[in-house]
């Protein structure tokens, strides 16, 4: 979503009154507001943690304090960059939320699987890396042969590097033997039951 921020926001939006100037503008939002889905996710994962032992109260108080946050760094940081300045006060208030919880659901079972999550995390990151580096030059070959912007170059120009990329993310985590990617693989392959 970063690196194809604006070509995503022009594919979506750009069209009538939503020129390339507002395209330009939304995917500079987008540019800080990405990197806050992996605190959004882990948001609403670690927030279940907490209701299944019956405490609302948690995950409310570190919400709230979140909440405050946000709006101290939207007024912070929205003169020097303007939207971009709102989304990234989103994502850091929202990382914020995501490390509270973590600490306080480490505080209330000992442990989280710490080591495994941050194994899971480099070989995550290293993958997205190769997946960012392939999807990028994927995306700078097609935009340099199609430079007409009707809706099927548009198209191309999210769904040919974005197709690349998962590609690219699969081979290195499979590379990488990451698990998730070989349980989702287990899954594939898992024959159907049959039926009697």
């Amino acid at each position: 979503m970063i690196l194809l921020a604006e070509p995503i926001v022009r594919l979506l939006f750009e069209r009538g009154k939503f020129d390339a100037n507002a395209t330009h503008h939304a995917a500079f939002a987008l540019l800080f507001l990405a990197p806050g889905l992996i605190s959004y996710a882990t948001v609403n994962v670690v927030a279940r943690a907490f209701y299944a032992m019956h405490d609302t109260r948690t995950p409310m108080k570190i919400a709230i304090m979140a909440m405050v946050v946000d709006v101290f760094l939207a007024f912070a940081l929205i003169w020097p960059l303007k939207e971009g300045g709102l989304a990234l006060a989103n994502t850091l208030s929202s990382t914020m939320n995501a490390c509270a919880l973590m600490v306080a659901l480490r505080g209330r079972i000992k442990t989280i699987g710490g080591t495994q999550l941050l194994a899971s995390a480099v070989r995550t990151v290293t993958a997205s890396l190769a997946m960012g580096v392939v999807c990028w030059l994927a995306w700078w070959l097609v935009a340099a042969r199609l430079t007409d912007l009707n809706f099927t170059t548009k198209l191309l120009h999210v769904a040919i590097p974005a197709a690349v990329g998962v590609l690219a993310y699969g081979i290195a985590a499979f590379a990488l033997r990451a698990p998730e990617i070989h349980a989702l693989l287990a899954l594939v392959r898992r024959k159907k039951p049959r039926t009697p």
